[in-house]
């Protein structure tokens, strides 16, 4: 072998043992100090002993101080000292660095190594809550509280006002966003980026505030009046507002039972069966009448309904209201009409009214409990046979023959010791419970008949050719005043 070769390998052999020996001495070294790259809570800890970096968590736990960022780019400061924070060993830098992986420590040099330390550091409560509660964003001169964006009514249509972010802190988010800044080794925390100011839960661009605002002008674009002769109701925006509510999902409906109340409020305007009319009798008198089935009714339910679907619709109109009954006239306080029968029960008179010119008038005799008021006539019926509203007490032996006729023309008549049980009547003319017929056993009318025969029952009884001639214009829904 020549003196190159030997050489060569000698040279070779020296700087393997070398690098055996470089090697070597790398994993004894790191298996008691930092790895180049490591840091434990922020602070560079490169090849450092348990010793030295013990040493620089102390220190550097007691020097610490954190920038407090504010709203609007104000600045605090928090230090170590105000609030009791304390370095304990506990044997964590020494577990970091035997978790080191040392047979690969020459590879490592360009590699990061990042611990966390915040286990090791403590802080006193007490003097924490205080320097908190003393910093000065925490109590600024001028409060201003988180506003949700709204919507409001202005000049007649709904528009939505923004919301006010405001000032407040949350002390409980400003206290734990500090304490862990600090025990991580941190410098900066900034509050706002951290979520800790108290902001509104409703901005302007909330997708659903914005569809109520859009369904509130909808709804209340709508004008709708009600058409009551000389009066009139407007519902508007002034109502319709009113009854907006909200359902369990958070949108804008209109409450079909404040729409209610409003059409029964209606209802007990402008309803008139039951009311007090003053009535101008056959005689020349005026006379007050109450009571009656006659008169105007609002179907409240239907109504209701109507009212809801033109508002949801959009639909601008004059209308009026759907009636369960209606009467013959809205203009002041008449709404009888000038088509009716009148039922005196003083004078035992009966008249009948056809556009206002009394047609047909007769005496007529009626009972005790002849209903008073205003009411609608019922279908009239021929040949009905009538099982109530008999005179009390008759001669009934004088009046009827052997075959039950009497002689004011009514057959088929049942009696009991001198009492009518039922008849059938050839002209029947209901109203109420009761009804006009001609009369069952009786041969005089008005005042001098009801005290010969005595009055009905009920029934109201009138001569049979008279009868005859009120039958076909007695049509159903006719009004039939007593009084």
């Amino acid at each position: 072998m020549s003196g190159k070769k030997k050489l060569l390998i000698g040279l070779i052999s020296f700087f393997l043992l070398l690098s055996l020996a470089v090697y070597v001495f790398g994993i004894n070294y790191f298996s008691k100090h930092f790895l180049p790259g490591s840091s434990v809570n922020g602070y560079n800890c490169s090849y450092m002993t348990v010793e030295e970096a013990e040493e620089l968590m102390n220190r550097e736990a007691q020097a610490s101080a954190i920038a407090v960022v504010t709203q609007g780019d104000g600045r605090e400061a928090v230090t170590a000292r105000e609030v009791g924070l304390v370095y304990s060993p506990d044997g964590s830098i020494q577990e970091m660095i035997r978790s080191q992986n040392t047979l690969t420590w020459f590879l490592q040099f360009s590699d990061q190594h990042t611990y966390d330390m915040s286990r090791s550091l403590s802080y006193d409560k007490d003097k924490m809550t205080r320097t908190v509660r003393s910093l000065k964003c925490m109590k600024p001169k001028e409060v201003i509280s988180p506003t949700d964006a709204a919507i409001v009514e202005k000049n007649g249509e709904f528009v939505i006002v923004p919301e006010v972010p405001g000032n407040v802190l949350s002390a409980s988010k400003v206290k734990k966003c500090i304490s862990e800044a600090m025990l991580r080794g941190q410098t900066l925390v900034n509050l706002e980026e951290e979520g800790c100011y108290l902001r509104p839960k409703i901005t302007s661009q909330d997708s659903l505030l914005n569809a109520n605002c859009d369904t509130m002008n909808r709804l209340t674009s709508v004008v709708v009046t009600y058409d009551f002769g000389k009066r009139t109701e407007k519902v508007d925006i002034n109502r319709i507002r009113q009854w907006l509510t909200y359902d369990q999902d958070g949108r804008v409906i209109l409450d079909e039972s404040l729409v209610g109340q409003f059409v029964e409020a209606l209802a007990q305007a402008y309803n008139t069966v039951g009311t007090t009319r003053v009535f101008p009798t056959y005689n020349g008198g005026r006379i007050e009448i109450s009571g009656g089935d006659f008169g105007w009714v609002i179907n409240v339910a239907e109504e209701t309904k109507a009212l809801m679907s033109c508002i949801e619709n959009g639909e601008t109109q004059v209308r009026q209201p759907l009636y369960a009954q209606t009467a013959y006239g809205r203009d002041g306080i008449n709404d009888i009409g000038y088509t009716y029968v009148e039922i005196d029960r003083l004078n035992q008179r009966l008249v009948y009214y056809e556009a206002g010119r009394p047609v047909i008038e007769t005496f007529c005799v009626t009972g005790d409990t002849t209903p008073v008021g205003v009411y609608c006539a019922g279908k009239a019926e021929n040949n009905k046979k009538i099982t109530s509203g008999f005179i009390k007490t008759m001669p009934i032996m004088e009046i009827f023959s052997s075959d039950g006729t009497s002689s004011q023309g009514t057959a088929n008549v049942e009696s009991d010791d001198g009492v009518i049980k039922s008849a059938t009547v050839a002209y029947w003319m209901p109203f109420s419970n009761v009804g006009i017929t001609e009369g069952v056993a009786r041969t005089q009318y008005g005042p001098e008949g009801a005290m010969l025969t005595g009055p009905t029952t009920g029934n109201v009884e009138i001569p049979p050719d008279w009868a005859g001639l009120l039958f076909p214009f007695f049509t159903e829904g006719l009004p039939v005043v007593v009084y």
